[in-house]
C-alpha cells in the first residue's frame, strides 16, 4: 500500500514520520489562528479600489519600467559585444550541463511527485466517498465494488482577514476517465465601507491532468484563464478583465477521516501578475466534510491573506 509514508521518504525530508494525532492537528490549528490574529495588522487586506488600480494600471507601469531596461540593456550590449564574443566558446561548453540541471529542476514538481508514489500509470478508480472500503480515497483493485470512474467534488467556504474585507468561495473539480478534469473556483470579496458595500467577483476555469496517484494522493496540474467580473469604481477603475492561468494542486488522505488540501495558482489578471495559494485541512465522513485553513492572493502589489472556514461535499 503506497502512502504519505513513501511520498515523505521516497522526497527526503524526513528520516521517520510517525502518523499525524489528533492532538498535533489542533496544536497546528491554534498556532496558525495565534500567528493569524497576532500579525493582523500586516496581514490586513488593502481596499478592493487598490485591487481594481492594479489590474487596470499595472501594465502602464511595467511597460515604462521595460522602455527604461531596455535602453540600458543597448548600451551595454554595444559596448559589450567584443568581450562576449572571445568567451562564446567556454559558455557553450558548459551549456550542456546547465540546462540538464535547469531542466530537472523545473520538471521535478511533476516527476518527483509520480516517482514517490510508484505511479507506473496503472489504472485507478475513485471510492464512492474517502475511507470507504479503503485506506484513502482510490483504489487499485478493480474488484472493490464502491468505487467508480468519475468524481466531483463541491466546497464552499468564507473568509475574513481580520479587516473591512472579506470573502465567499466556491470551488469544483470535477476529475474522471483518462485522467482529464475541470478545476474552477469563483470568489465574491466585498468590503464595508461606510455602511455600503463593495463587491468584486474573480475566478478561474482550468482544465486539468491527474499526473501522480495513488490511494491516498492525487496530484493535478493544469492550464486555463483567470477573470475578474466588475462594475468599476468612481474613478473609472476596474472593469471585466481576464489573464492566464496556471495551476498546481494536491489531494492528501493520511488517515481517516482527514483530508488535507493545497492548491498553487500563477498567471496574468489583466495588466497585472496573479499568485494564489490555499491550504486547507479538514474531516470527511461519506461524502461530507468542513475544513479550516489559509487562503493568500497577490495581484500586482494588492496582497491578501484570509483564515477560511468551509464546507463540502464528494461523490
Amino acid at each position: 500500500m503506497r502512502g504519505h509514508r513513501e511520498l515523505l521518504g521516497a522526497i527526503g525530508l524526513f528520516g521517520n514520520v510517525q502518523p499525524m494525532r489528533f492532538n498535533d492537528l489542533t496544536t497546528a490549528f491554534i498556532l496558525t489562528i495565534c500567528l493569524l490574529l497576532c500579525g493582523h495588522s500586516r496581514l490586513s487586506a488593502q481596499s478592493l479600489d487598490f485591487l481594481r488600480a492594479e489590474v487596470s494600471d499595472s501594465g502602464a507601469r511595467v511597460s515604462q519600467s521595460k522602455k527604461t531596461s531596455r535602453s540600458e540593456h543597448d548600451d551595454c550590449h554595444t559596448s559589450g559585444r567584443s568581450a562576449l564574443s572571445g568567451g562564446l566558446d567556454d559558455e557553450c561548453d558548459c551549456k550542456s550541463p546547465i540546462s540538464m540541471i535547469a531542466a530537472a529542476v523545473l520538471t521535478s514538481p511533476f516527476t518527483v511527485p509520480r516517482m514517490a508514489l510508484g505511479d507506473q500509470g496503472d489504472s485507478a478508480a475513485y471510492l464512492d466517498f474517502p475511507y470507504n472500503c479503503g485506506a484513502g480515497s482510490m483504489t487499485f483493485d478493480p474488484t472493490v465494488p464502491q468505487s467508480q470512474d468519475a468524481m466531483a467534488d463541491f466546497q464552499f467556504d468564507f473568509g475574513t482577514s481580520f479587516g473591512q474585507l472579506f470573502q465567499t468561495h466556491a470551488r469544483m473539480v470535477l476529475d474522471g476517465l483518462w485522467r482529464l478534469g475541470i478545476d474552477t473556483e469563483f470568489y465574491d470579496r466585498f468590503e464595508n465601507r461606510s455602511g455600503n458595500k463593495d463587491h468584486l467577483a474573480t475566478g478561474d476555469l482550468n482544465v486539468v491532468y491527474r499526473f501522480a496517484q495513488s490511494e491516498k494522493w492525487q496530484f493535478r496540474a493544469g492550464l486555463g484563464i483567470n477573470w475578474m467580473l466588475d462594475q468599476g469604481n468612481s474613478a473609472g477603475k476596474g472593469g471585466d478583465q481576464i489573464g492566464f492561468n496556471m495551476t498546481y494542486s494536491a489531494d492528501w488522505f493520511p488517515s481517516d477521516p482527514i483530508r488535507c488540501t493545497s492548491a498553487i495558482d500563477a498567471g496574468t489578471l489583466g495588466d497585472a501578475g496573479l499568485f494564489h495559494f490555499r491550504n486547507t485541512i479538514g474531516v470527511t465522513r461519506r461524502g461530507w466534510g468542513a475544513f479550516t485553513g489559509h487562503d493568500y492572493v497577490r495581484i500586482g502589489d494588492f496582497k491578501n491573506h484570509a483564515w477560511i472556514n468551509g464546507v463540502e461535499y464528494r461523490y
